[in-house]
């Protein structure tokens, strides 16, 4: 955390690009996924609700639905009575998570420095994106997870449990072809969406080895899906890749900042305002202050001196709420999020394949005591 180990020496080698990997930034698929999903001219949440949620700090927010009718009836006589069918209305409460982070610098500590200000407190802005970035995508990982389907109204050949699909080793190949077939089952036939981990993405390059020119085309299985991978979807363990398939048109991300930052106000020694972060994609909160004080043990021998120095604080905050498409009755009506894994491969060698015997009582195995 100290600028102590770069204090100017008599011989330095200046290789500002020698520490890129220092801020290496992942891939936030989910994110970037709802990122799309707002944005999108399918999107659940139209301008006027985004616009409303930025401007809604200090209120609830509530979005208007209603709930499945599951007791329309169908007979098959005309009668002079016509049955209401009355519609259930409900208020939607969106549920925030505020986020926040921040840095300090004091501007004296870079005069007897080799590291400038401007390229430290670069570094520090990517350091908060790339820290809120991860945050923000495991949140919406988080929102995948939390409304995954609990109805599959044609599993096809595979096993389930507690809501996941569980792909053998051997099926690896078909659960993304599969997967189309199985969410059309469930009503959503749409463009479909798939968010998954490094082990889904190894199944997606081995199956585009085997292209149109191969005796099997493998490339059908996935090139109808939009791919997107994240960094944030870990494996349970005996598996070896993750992945949610999701309808086009079911996710959103709301984002709203403090009313201080969203009316830019000033104070004695405060400012606050909005701001897009390099690497990030939305609009944050925030705050900028400063103080005076000792200093003098910021970057140990190299600011000794800065005893009455001044020092300037960033803030950074933001409040998200995903937003999965309501469904009034989960236990009886698909979501449009279907979680699957992929099973590791036998004795965790990728080429063995499981040996079953088929004999029953009237083909026994002959066998001999020893």
């Amino acid at each position: 955390m100290s600028l102590l180990a770069t204090v100017v020496q008599d011989l330095r080698l200046q290789a500002n690009e020698l520490d890129r990997n220092m801020v290496q930034m992942g891939e936030y698929g989910a994110f970037d996924f709802f990122m799309q999903q707002t944005n999108s001219p399918t999107s659940i949440v139209p301008e006027d609700v985004r616009q409303a949620a930025f401007n809604s700090m200090g209120k609830d927010v509530s979005i208007p639905v209603l709930d499945y009718n599951g007791g329309v009836t169908v007979t098959n006589s005309r009668t002079c009575t016509i049955p209401d069918n009355d519609n259930t209305s409900k208020l939607y409460k969106l549920v925030w998570t505020t986020l926040s982070t921040g840095f300090s610098i004091v501007p004296s500590a870079y005069s007897n420095n080799s590291i400038g200000l401007q390229r430290d407190m670069l570094r520090k802005y990517q350091n908060c994106a790339r820290a809120l970035l991860e945050k923000i995508d495991s949140l919406a990982v988080s929102a995948l997870e939390l409304n995954k389907t609990q109805v599959f109204n044609n599993p096809a050949y595979y096993d389930k449990t507690g809501n996941v699909i569980n792909v053998p080793w051997l099926m690896r190949e078909s659960i993304l072809g599969d997967s189309g077939a199985m969410m059309r089952a469930n009503k959503y036939g749409g463009q479909l969406h798939v968010i998954g981990n490094s082990g889904i993405d190894i199944n997606v390059r081995q199956l585009a080895q085997s292209g149109v020119y191969n005796e099997k085309n493998k490339r059908l299985e996935f090139t109808d899906k939009i791919l997107h991978y994240t960094n944030s979807i870990a494996n349970e363990s005996g598996k070896f890749g993750t992945g949610y398939v999701v309808e086009d048109g079911n996710c959103a991300i709301l984002t709203r900042v403090d009313r201080d930052a969203a009316r830019n106000a000033k104070s004695t020694g405060h400012e606050w305002g909005t701001v897009m972060l390099p690497w990030f994609d939305l609009v944050l909160g925030y705050h900028k202050t400063d103080t005076t004080g000792d200093q003098s043990a910021t970057n140990g021998k190299g600011t000794a001196d800065l005893t009455c120095s001044p020092k300037e604080y960033y803030g950074f905050s933001i409040d998200v709420c995903f937003v999965v498409a309501y469904n009034s009755a989960p236990t009886t009506i698909a979501n449009p999020v279907m979680k699957f894994q992929i099973e590791r491969p036998v004795s965790g060698v990728p080429s063995a394949n499981p040996v079953f015997i088929t004999n029953d009582a009237t083909n026994p195995v002959k066998t001999k005591a020893v």
